[in-house]
């Protein structure tokens, strides 16, 4: 584990950084040892601002409000449940197609 940050009973707890798969280095708050509270998650060789996930974390999951910038230019911004979209969001992909509605369980329901 590569790990900087706060702990508390043997366990990662507060403010924290973490490398993840010696790919991408997570920033933001722990709660009993998982990803927790308001995090970013950002490519190890990224230099500028951009970021893969900025948002909520409940159990070392996606939830919550949260942004994703995908690898391939492929973006959402909304709500999470689970590390699924679920609720409001807009997704938009690189071929010019928008989706802005509701999501449940990760799939486009309801009006949009």
């Amino acid at each position: 584990m590569n790990y900087k940050g706060e702990w508390l009973n043997g366990k990662r707890q507060g403010q924290g950084t973490e490398i993840i798969r010696n790919k991408s280095v997570y920033t933001g708050q722990f709660v009993q040892d998982k990803f927790g509270g308001e995090g970013i998650i950002k490519d190890l060789d990224q230099e500028d601002d951009k970021f893969l996930y900025k948002g909520g974390f409940v159990n070392g999951r996606r939830h919550g409000e949260g942004e994703i910038n995908y690898r391939n230019g492929n973006t959402y911004k909304g709500g999470f449940f689970k590390d699924v979209y679920h609720g409001f969001g807009e997704s938009n992909n690189l071929e010019g197609s928008s989706y802005r509605g509701e999501w449940k369980k990760g799939k486009m329901s309801g009006i949009g």
